[in-house]
């Protein structure tokens, strides 16, 4: 069951994030749902 659709650039984005080599604890990712 498919819930919703994830841009591959987010993905890309979501993976550079998490493997990220920076020493700060503190950063976010922030993105915006379409309720289309």
């Amino acid at each position: 069951m498919k819930v919703c659709d994830i841009d591959p650039v987010l993905k890309e984005t979501l993976k550079e994030f998490r493997f990220r080599k920076d020493n700060t604890k503190n950063a976010a990712v922030i993105m915006k749902v379409d309720r289309e």
